[in-house]
């Protein structure tokens, strides 16, 4: 399960100081390029949607949207989108993603 909140936040976006996860068994739901060069990469569960970012520095082929992928990361809370719609009223994300397996 993704269980948001159970690991200390990484610092920044970078995952400086943070933890790094892996979380197994995610359902791609969709993907979408952002402005800032990231690709998000909006997950479920089962339960909980969770959205976690792909960064250019990483250099990672993005999933396929219906895909079943094992995600590792490191937890960072985005308090910036914390209670968008589109965050899925959240701040945990997985940024940056470090790897995918399929």
């Amino acid at each position: 399960a993704i269980r948001r909140g159970r690991f200390k936040s990484a610092t920044d976006k970078n995952g400086a100081n943070g933890i790094l996860v892996t979380v197994k068994d995610l359902r791609v739901v969709y993907t979408k390029a952002s402005h800032d060069g990231d690709v998000h990469v909006a997950v479920n569960d089962g339960k909980e949607y969770m959205i976690c970012e792909i960064t250019p520095q990483h250099k990672l082929q993005v999933p396929t949207v219906g895909s079943t992928v094992t995600l590792t990361g490191f937890a960072f809370c985005d308090k910036a989108h914390a209670k968008a719609a589109w965050h899925y009223r959240s701040c945990w994300e997985i940024h940056p993603i470090t790897k995918i397996q399929k």
